[in-house]
Parts: C-alpha cells; sequence; structure tokens
C-alpha cells in the first residue's frame, strides 16, 4: 500500500531522522519518571494483612485507587514529553517559517494533558480481576500475610502481567516451596515486568511527543495562513525487517492535517520493496484506533511527514 501513496523516502529522511531521534533521545527521561512512579504508587500501597486476615477482598481491592504518584513524578514525565515535542517543532518551526513560541506554548498544554493521564494509566485495570486472584492465592493455603505480599508486588502491572506473577507464585506454592520464597520469587519477575512497562510506556509516549511536535507546527502554520486547510499529511512506517503487520498497512496513508487517522486492520500478508511496504491481505482490528499522529501501538516507531 504504502509503494504506490507515499512520497520517495530519501525526500522525506531528515524529517523522520528528526522525529526518531528526539524521541530517542527524551526516551532515558520518561523511562525513570515513569519507574519512579510505578515504584512510588506500589511503596504507597499498605499492608491489607489484617483484611485479608477478615475475609475484607473487597476493601483490600478499593486500596488500589488509594495510592497515587506525587507531583514531582507528574512533572518529571511531563518535561520529558515535552522536550521530545520541542526538541522537532524547534527545527520544523525554522523550516516553516513560524514562531517557535506560539508552537511551545501549545507543546507545553499537550506534555501537560498528557502526563495527567499516563499517571492516571499506572494504575491499570487490574482491580477489575483481584478478587480472583486473591481468592486463589487464599486457597493455595498462603498466608494471608504473604498474599498481602504478593498483592503489593501486583500494584502497577498490566493484568496480563499480573496474572503471570500470579500464576509463578501459585506454582512454587504447589511444588512445596517455601511461602517467603515464593513470595520472593513472584517480587523478582514482579520488578522485571514493572521496568518493562515502564520502558514500554516511555518509547511509546516519547515517539507520540516526537510526532506531535510536528503535528502542532503545522496546526500554527494552518492557523497563520502558512499552510492552506487542503495540506495533507502521510504515515511512514519504519522501513525495516521489524515493521509489524499494523503499521505495514498504515505507511503511506494520507489525510487531512488536522485530520485524525483510522487505525483499524492488520496485515494478514505483506511484502517488504526497499523501505515501502506491499499489503497482500488485512484483518479487523479488536480494538481499532482514531489518532492524530503515531503511534498505533505500543513500542511503534513510525512517524509522520507532510504530504509534498
Amino acid at each position: 500500500m504504502g509503494v504506490d501513496t507515499a512520497p520517495p523516502r530519501h525526500h522525506l529522511a531528515k524529517g523522520i531522522d528528526d522525529i526518531l531521534r528526539a524521541a530517542d533521545k527524551a526516551e532515558p527521561a520518561a523511562r525513570r519518571a515513569l519507574l519512579a512512579a510505578l515504584n512510588e504508587i506500589r511503596a504507597g500501597f499498605p499492608d491489607v494483612t489484617a483484611l485479608l486476615e477478615a475475609g475484607r477482598i473487597d476493601a483490600a481491592i478499593k486500596l488500589f485507587h488509594a495510592a497515587a504518584p506525587k507531583t514531582l513524578l507528574t512533572e518529571a514525565i511531563r518535561d520529558a514529553l515535552l522536550d521530545a515535542a520541542t526538541s522537532v517543532a524547534r527545527v520544523e518551526s525554522v523550516q516553516v517559517g513560524i514562531s517557535f513560541n506560539n508552537v511551545n506554548t501549545r507543546a507545553v498544554r499537550w506534555a501537560e494533558r498528557e502526563a495527567a493521564k499516563q499517571i492516571t494509566g499506572l494504575s491499570s485495570k487490574l482491580h477489575r480481576t483481584l478478587n480472583g486472584i486473591i481468592t486463589d492465592a487464599m486457597g493455595s493455603g498462603a498466608s494471608p500475610a504473604a498474599v498481602a505480599r504478593e498483592i503489593r508486588s501486583l500494584v502497577g502491572l498490566t493484568t496480563a502481567h499480573a496474572r503471570s506473577v500470579e500464576s509463578l507464585f501459585l506454582s512454587s506454592i504447589r511444588d512445596g516451596v517455601l511461602e517467603s520464597h515464593a513470595v520472593s520469587i513472584a517480587e523478582r519477575n514482579s520488578a522485571r515486568l514493572i521496568r518493562f512497562r515502564a520502558e514500554t510506556i516511555a518509547r511509546t509516549e516519547t515517539l507520540r511527543a516526537a510526532n506531535m511536535g510536528q503535528q502542532l507546527v503545522w496546526d500554527e502554520a494552518l492557523d497563520t495562513n502558512l499552510l492552506p486547510e487542503t495540506a495533507e499529511k502521510v504515515w511512514l512506517a519504519t522501513g525495516d525487517d521489524r515493521t509489524c503487520p499494523i503499521c505495514a498497512v498504515m505507511d503511506g496513508k494520507i489525510i487531512g492535517i488536522r485530520d485524525d487517522f483510522s487505525v483499524t486492520s492488520r496485515a494478514t500478508s505483506f511484502t517488504r520493496t526497499g523501505a515501502t511496504f506491499r499489503v497482500a491481505g488485512t484483518a479487523a482490528l479488536k480494538t481499532p484506533l482514531a489518532t492524530r499522529t503515531p503511534p498505533a501501538h505500543p513500542r511503534c516507531r513510525c512517524t509522520i511527514t507532510i504530504k509534498s
């Protein structure tokens, strides 16, 4: 699909590199801030041993909503996202011929909203499945104190990762591993998954921020009549063997600059020729997405450019 619609890649290389370089530069700070936020959520989770001993599982689950990271961590995430967005916007503002100060004001507002969204998203939907997880752990014969420690290790994880940690804990108990050691095994696995989650979010969101820096320049240019309302933008997948079936479909998609891309399908078959892709068949995504810029999924590496 991208073969027939996207502009020649060699004309777009600089803009693509600017976006990817800005995302790479901002990613470590975002990852550190997110990991700190996740660890703080855990540190703030109280000991629920007494509640479990009293059979008050619902009360223990409600405490998942109580812990929240400090404003300082929200600001750290905001600053990392703002750095990625403005790194691109500063360069592109000069090329388009608009005031960077105006774009920067837009970028600050966007980064503040996005950072708040990320902090809120850190407390995942895990609480919806905690009842079953706690019931299974208690039914395994583990003491309320051990289950309470294990619950703390699940805070901040995605539901899938929490179930993985829980499965490891239960299998250790069934295998006759000492209770304290079973908890330690679960905690070590959880710490690894927390680091992975922080890295995934950081990589995904700094790429979003860098692409948004480009988008905000275009928004300002449209509002000041330096770009026509008919101007269009192009979605570009990174042209290599790691490009996924979702991004292969999106590659070369062209829409109006103010519009949202519709991410609705994945390739069932595609081939790569150089840095572009030809899709032979598609299947609908279970969860379609409307987005002004990439990413299309976690750890996506796509970028956008203006249609020449």
